[in-house]
């Protein structure tokens, strides 16, 4: 669980380094996915 919170987090940082890969739409949805994920993960510890 720790591994995939990890590979979460390098992606989003991927995003905010590399945004123009991205629309701001995905790069905006992915944002909004990841408090949902971060939250997953704390609960599961």
């Amino acid at each position: 669980m720790f591994r995939e919170s990890s590979q979460l987090l390098a992606k989003v940082f991927e995003l905010l380094r590399d945004p123009l890969e991205m629309s701001r739409s995905d790069v905006a949805a992915e944002l909004k996915i990841l408090p949902g994920k971060l939250n997953e993960y704390a609960f599961s510890i």
